[in-house]
C-alpha cells in the first residue's frame, strides 16, 4: 500500500504510525461521529508493552516524559489509521490532551507536550487547542497519555 502524504511527513519528521488493536478492550480506539474521529487516550507502548514506566519529575526526567509523548502520539496516529483507513483523512487536528504523571511540584507538563505538538503543527500545518494536565497515575504506570480530537474528511 502506498503511503500518503501525512505518512511521508510522519515519518520525514521520524515518527511512526504504530497501529495496534486489542480486540479484547472493552472500548475502541477511536469513534467517528459525523466528522469528528475522537481517539482514544494512548499510552507510550509498542505492541501493547508500556517502552516507558514511572513518574514524570521522579522516576521520568523531562526529556524521557517527551519521548514518551511523542510515541503516544505514534499510537494516536495508527488508532487514526485504524478507523479511517488514511491519514490523509484529517483535514484538522482539533484538539489533544496530554495526561502526565508528575511527581508533587512537577509543573512542568505543557514542556513534555511541546514535542508533540510542535511534530502535529510540523505536519497537519495548523495549531490546536490542547490541554497538558499533570495526575498522580496512569494506566501500567507510564508516564504520558494522549488522546486527541480530529476533523476527518472524504477523499
Amino acid at each position: 500500500m502506498n503511503k500518503g502524504i501525512i505518512e511521508t511527513k510522519l515519518e520525514a519528521s521520524g515518527l511512526s504510525v504504530r497501529q495496534f488493536v486489542n480486540e479484547a478492550w472493552p472500548f475502541n480506539c477511536g469513534v467517528l461521529t459525523g466528522n469528528l474521529l475522537y481517539i482514544s487516550g494512548h499510552t507510550p507502548t509498542i505492541n501493547g508493552v508500556p517502552q516507558y514506566i514511572g513518574v514524570t519529575g521522579d522516576t521520568v526526567d523531562l526529556e524521557t516524559a517527551q519521548k514518551a509523548a511523542l510515541l503516544c502520539l505514534e499510537n494516536c496516529m495508527g488508532a487514526i489509521k485504524t478507523v479511517v483507513g488514511d491519514l490523509d483523512r484529517v483535514s484538522k487536528i482539533v484538539k489533544v490532551n496530554g495526561f502526565i504523571a508528575s511527581a508533587p511540584g512537577f509543573d512542568k507538563q505543557a514542556l513534555v507536550m511541546n514535542p508533540v505538538s510542535e511534530a502535529l503543527v510540523d505536519i497537519f500545518g495548523a495549531k490546536h487547542a490542547r490541554a497538558a494536565l499533570g495526575v498522580t497515575m496512569l494506566p501500567g504506570n507510564v508516564p504520558v497519555e494522549l488522546e486527541m480530537i480530529v476533523e476527518v474528511v472524504d477523499i
